[in-house]
């Protein structure tokens, strides 16, 4: 039974003599069976493995207290192999171990390289979405099925000076800019009740009390049965972008108003030569309508 199991197991009897040396052992330190059954343990690996195990073997056998060596290297407490000259991490259990012929010391040895590794790979993996998420421009968040907050980056804290918890919930919202609130938490409801993807533009109190133009969207994520799981967004600075249209806008407004209050016709083409606006003057002289205009009806 002992052969059976995937982990190195060592039995030593009162003289601490080798009693069992089953498969793995032999795979992992070179070493068959009929070269150390029936010898000293401490003539095989002198002197005794380390200091740990040689109290550990004294404390099974004399008192029958069981000790786990955590964490041990090859060679720390048996040179065992690797073929590619990786050092192997093990845990090591020794206990007081009864058969037929009396007490003796069971060694097992767990080789924990590849769960090391993967935990390794996976704080390498978390640590790399955590810098994805926190050196982000954007600011990532997730709500509930229900629309409530429930993860926020770094990056929204540092630019409002919310606490962790604040934004949680329906926290987010006293940072939003009162003209804009009431559009936002309509257009997030309905988001909310239908499904549909989320869009929308509103300003954000900074730190500094000043607002910014922010633009946030998120999308549901869903089960198999088409139920709502959580919502993922980003909310993104677009307070350059947004002031840049709102001055575009005004400039196309002076041009306009300009354009109105001229007394002789002004008409405005395309790059194909193509009339697209007029003035109400030129409309008045020329008979023709806004419509005509729009329509291409000048001839």
């Amino acid at each position: 039974m002992l052969d059976a199991l995937d982990v190195g197991v060592v039995v030593l009897d009162q003289q601490r003599q080798i009693r069992h040396w089953n498969a793995w052992m032999a795979r992992a330190s070179g070493l068959p069976p009929e070269t150390v059954v029936a010898r000293r343990f401490d003539t095989v690996f002198p002197p005794c493995g380390n200091t740990r195990l040689r109290e550990a073997i004294e404390q099974a056998l004399a008192l029958g207290v069981p000790t786990t060596l955590t964490e041990t290297l090859n060679g720390e407490v048996f040179p065992l192999r690797c073929p590619d000259g990786r050092k192997l991490r093990h845990n090591v259990l020794v206990s007081r171990y009864e058969d037929s012929s009396g007490p003796c010391c069971l060694i097992q040895v767990h080789d924990i390289t590849a769960r090391r590794a993967a935990e390794t790979a996976l704080r390498r993996s978390e640590d790399h979405y955590r810098h994805t998420v926190e050196l982000n421009p954007q600011v990532p968040w997730t709500a509930d099925a229900q629309g409530l907050i429930e993860t926020f980056s770094k990056r929204w804290l540092t630019l409002t000076g919310q606490s962790p918890e604040e934004p949680l919930g329906d926290g987010w919202a006293r940072v939003i800019h009162p003209e804009d609130l009431p559009a936002m938490l309509q257009a997030w409801t309905a988001s909310v009740q239908t499904g549909a993807p989320y869009d929308t533009a509103h300003r954000v109190r900074l730190t500094d009390g000043s607002f910014r133009w922010m633009r946030s969207r998120a999308v549901p994520r869903r089960d198999g049965t088409g139920t709502i799981l959580r919502w993922y967004g980003t909310t993104e600075d677009i307070h350059d972008r947004k002031l840049a249209e709102e001055a575009s806008r005004r400039s196309e407004q002076r041009l306009r108003r300009a354009m109105e209050t001229q007394t002789v016709g002004v008409i405005f083409f395309d790059p194909a030569g193509t009339i697209k606006e007029a003035n109400t003057a030129f409309l008045t002289f020329s008979g023709f309508s806004r419509e005509d205009v729009a329509a291409g009806r000048l001839n």
